[in-house]
């Protein structure tokens, strides 16, 4: 698999997302972007210029795990805005990164 090219990941939260633009082969990322948007349409009318302005080859869309590695309830909600994600930008690479639950 290539895993060069431009990464843009995404925090998925149901009033903001995260977004953060990162280089495989050099192991960087940085925050571009924090989304605030109630509803996948808007979030995805937010996400559109991130598209353009930095072609990405692959998108990262992170899935918080619980203490003991069960799902979080946000699943469902992340689930389907990745695969709206996946249909409206037509990048064929989405990856979903299993991160621990921030500590509030």
């Amino acid at each position: 698999m290539n895993r060069t090219g431009t990464v843009l990941a995404f925090d998925f939260g149901r009033a903001r997302t995260g977004v953060a633009v990162g280089e495989p082969e050099v192991g960087l990322a940085h925050p571009v972007a924090v989304i605030r948007a109630a509803d996948d349409a808007a979030r995805l009318a937010a996400i559109a210029p991130l598209v353009r302005d930095w072609s990405p080859r692959r998108f990262v869309v992170g899935r918080p795990v619980n203490d003991d590695g069960s799902a979080h309830p946000l699943w469902p909600e992340i689930d389907a805005f990745a695969q709206a994600l996946h249909a409206a930008c037509a990048i064929l690479d989405t990856w979903f990164a299993m991160q621990p639950r921030a500590l509030a």
